[in-house]
């Protein structure tokens, strides 16, 4: 709960983790550089999470955010993560990482990149049918033209009705370095933002 401390927090992890059938992943481009949120992805996984479980949010508001959030993934390492100020949840970290070795450790956490790479190919499609829209047109094409602001002109109610999908849902803006694991029903959310 709240009046735990950080390293308290840690170690019930896997009790929290285990309790879940579904993981929310709010993923922003530093995510992944926090070892706290990639030891809770780990964890998820460990604990019996199946990646069909896991819906992915990206929280990125341009192209190139967005193909950072999946370069992110795509080349993850734990070396280059970031430890958190607490020196016993710095510790705990450390050991799991140790107990799953550091090439197991990697490999859990890159093989969330096909749900990120979904997630953000959905979103660049999206917000691409959105400007189509606005522009009078409708979007046509794959995701990678989407994510490079390229999409068709014509009346095509698919688009139409992707857009109106997210038409309603503004942007998410988190404050930098955000990682709060937040718990809603038997969902876990993940977040983390540059």
């Amino acid at each position: 709960g709240p009046s735990l401390k950080s390293a308290e927090r840690l170690a019930h992890t896997p009790a929290y983790m285990s309790r879940c059938r579904r993981l929310l992943l709010l993923c922003g481009p530093s995510l992944a550089d926090q070892l706290w949120c990639v030891g809770e992805l780990y964890t998820w996984r460990v604990m019996g999470g199946r990646m069909e479980a896991v819906e992915v949010l990206p929280v990125a508001s341009s192209a190139a955010e967005r193909a950072n959030v999946m370069a992110s993934f795509d080349a993850f390492h734990v070396i280059w993560t970031t430890v958190p100020a607490s020196a016993d949840s710095t510790r705990a970290l450390v050991q799991l990482v140790e107990l799953a070795g550091v090439a197991g450790f990697n490999e859990v956490v890159r093989g969330f990149l096909p749900a990120v790479r979904k997630a953000v190919d959905a979103q660049a499609t999206a917000e691409a049918a959105r400007a189509a829209i606005a522009r009078g047109g409708s979007a046509r094409g794959s995701p990678e033209d989407c994510a490079n602001g390229e999409s068709g002109t014509g009346a095509g109610s698919s688009a139409q009705q992707a857009s109106g999908l997210m038409a309603d849902v503004p942007p998410i803006h988190l404050p930098p370095s955000a990682t709060v694991p937040v718990e809603v029903g038997a969902t876990t959310a993940i977040r983390g933002t540059a």
